[in-house]
């Protein structure tokens, strides 16, 4: 229950003459509990037992942590070798804990026997190397650790970084050396931040980014100033208590910053006021950044620059929200993706509109803190200002700021998320929405190209053409009511004993990753985890805490963790009598 919920289960010291002490830790205090609650048995233990078999110290606590991970992996690796096609996708990624450890979480993708997507942590590999060799190895040694094959490695995932995904040195070309068919996926959500981050290279933009960074800077330390802001927050009736933190790694998350922004804006504006004016002592050394801080942002360039990007990157929330779901699939993803670029095609050929939008809400905002509508000085004579031919500062920033903005995020998206074109995307056609919809593309064609990739996966590949010519009729003639448009929905109703070559290009197609968000998700728990309270930990019991902690809807046979441990350490007789005693009373 400890291990699930995430409590701290050692105090500042484990040792025995610590047990009675007036602060042992949370576990050996929830077993002076059980006594103080009358469990007689419990008590009587701790009475005779000898110094060498209560069973509470750090050293006994660690082996039964170590049982507990081990019966969870255990129970993952065995979901993927039971099935009759045992093939999984490799998710990894790196992150630095609060000891300056560099921690990788691996992560599988795999189909359970309900037909269910799985994304399950493995562990955390402790990387003694940043090279793309040293990283290879540690996942190559974790896969082999709990006996999954290479061999059977479908996909891989990782962000865009060269040691990771280089062809030649980087983890995904070494793998593809020894597996061709582990095809190397670029995370989508790493790809959607950089999406973000180039669009949002217009100096303006950058500008306006570092004067909302620096105000959140200066708010966020002194209780102080917070207070002050906080106080004109609620005469505003904002629910908000705070501005957020502007991510320097995630660009999306900084969307969510940006809008709160724009909401507390009157207010923030108010608190710089009046620690400007204010030169009492609680003040005085603020008055003159605020000063510096209120004339960078209370001009309405920077308001227009405001409103405006957080319209525009409002249309990439979606996506982005869409990209973290455990369950999504490669073909889902895509129809987001081109979803997300169709529609910002159709806000660039109706900018003028969008722009009257945007720009209105900006002359509100100007309004309600007393600034001027007007357009920057031009000049006619230096060639590097921005002299756009405008006669007023409406139509001046239509051609500074959102057409370009909009044009940066079209050009991006389609440069980072291109239409490739290889085997894996061919097996799309087997979903009912697309093949049926064909008319210019031959689907059993395509997909056959598909199927030929991945012959050795097939069952029965030689009957793979009366299975097609059967799907076809099984959808067209209406046996199916529902037209599934996703990978994991077809999967779910597939027949594999009617269809098994079809079940087993699903099964393909539903392990190759998108994202690795579920390491992030890893890379989150190891935080709460591994605290500066607890950043000694060695990695085993760290393993066994986050496989508990993590996986948390796999629970743990209590009797079998017993069991194993009395098997890997027969000396201590006393405790097999417990146990002898324990089912003489069932």
């Amino acid at each position: 229950m400890k291990g699930r919920q995430n409590l701290p289960l050692r105090g500042h010291r484990d040792d025995s003459k610590y047990f009675l002490s007036s602060n042992p830790g949370n576990f050996q205090a929830f077993l002076n509990f059980r006594v103080d609650a009358g469990d007689a048995k419990l008590e009587k233990h701790f009475e005779n037992a000898s110094k060498n078999a209560t069973y509470r110290s750090k050293t006994i606590q660690n082996k039964l942590i170590k049982i507990c991970g081990e019966q969870i992996k255990e129970k993952i690796v065995s979901d993927i070798n039971s099935s009759q096609c045992p093939i999984y996708s490799v998710l990894g990624d790196e992150a630095t804990d609060c000891s300056s450890i560099e921690q990788m979480p691996i992560v599988v993708r795999y189909v359970d026997s309900k037909q269910e997507i799985n994304e399950r942590f493995i562990k955390f590999v402790e990387c003694e190397g940043m090279t793309g060799e040293a990283l290879a190895k540690n996942i190559e040694d974790t896969l082999n650790e709990v006996e999954l094959l290479l061999s059977n490695c479908r996909g891989q995932c990782y962000d865009g970084a060269s040691t990771m995904s280089s062809k030649s040195k980087g983890v995904a070309g070494r793998i593809l050396k020894k597996n061709p068919k582990a095809l190397y996926i670029h995370c989508a959500s790493h790809r959607l931040n950089l999406v973000v981050a180039k669009a949002c290279g217009e100096q303006t933009v950058k500008n306006m980014l570092g004067h909302a960074q620096k105000i959140f800077s200066f708010f966020s330390p002194s209780p102080l100033r917070m207070q002050c802001l906080r106080q004109n927050m609620e005469k505003s009736g904002l629910r908000r208590k705070k501005l957020g933190a502007p991510s320097t790694t995630r660009w999306v998350e900084r969307i969510r910053t940006l809008d709160g922004f724009v909401e507390a804006f009157v207010p923030v504006c108010q608190s710089l006021e009046y620690m400007k004016l204010n030169m009492n002592n609680d003040f005085d050394n603020s008055s003159r950044d605020a000063e510096g801080y209120l004339r960078s942002i209370k001009s309405f360039e920077f308001i227009v620059n405001l409103v405006i990007t957080s319209n525009v990157l409002h249309h990439t929330m979606s996506l982005t929200v869409q990209l973290q779901q455990r369950m999504i699939d490669i073909a889902e993803s895509i129809k987001h993706i081109s979803l997300l670029k169709s529609q910002l095609k159709i806000l660039r050929s109706s900018a003028d509109t969008i722009h009257d939008q945007y720009y209105e809400e900006a002359v509100d905002l100007a309004n309600r803190v007393n600034v001027d509508e007007k357009i920057p000085r031009l000049c006619n004579v230096q060639t590097t200002r921005e002299n756009y031919p405008a006669h007023t500062a409406r139509e001046y920033y239509r051609m500074k700021l959102t057409i370009p903005l909009l044009d940066h995020l079209i050009e991006q998206m389609e440069f980072r998320f291109s239409s490739e074109v290889c085997d894996i995307y061919r097996g799309f056609y087997i979903i009912p929405s697309i093949f049926l919809n064909c008319k210019d593309v031959n689907w059993k064609e395509e997909f056959m190209k598909f199927a030929v990739a991945y012959k050795e996966d097939m069952p029965h590949f030689r009957k793979i053409h009366a299975e097609l010519g059967l799907w076809e009729t099984n959808w067209k003639g209406g046996f199916e009511k529902v037209k599934y448009d996703s990978i994991a929905d077809t999967l779910r109703t597939c027949n594999k004993l009617a269809f098994p070559n079809i079940f087993t290009a699903l099964k393909i197609l539903a392990v190759v990753p998108v994202t690795t968000c579920e390491c992030e998700r890893s890379v989150s728990a190891l935080r709460r985890m591994k605290t500066w309270l607890r950043s000694t930990m060695i990695n085993e019991r760290l393993n066994g805490l986050a496989q508990m902690h993590i996986n948390d809807d796999i629970k743990c046979d209590v009797e079998e963790v017993i069991n194993t441990f009395a098997r890997q350490n027969p000396t201590r007789m006393q405790f097999l009598d417990i146990l002898e005693d324990k089912e003489t009373d069932a």
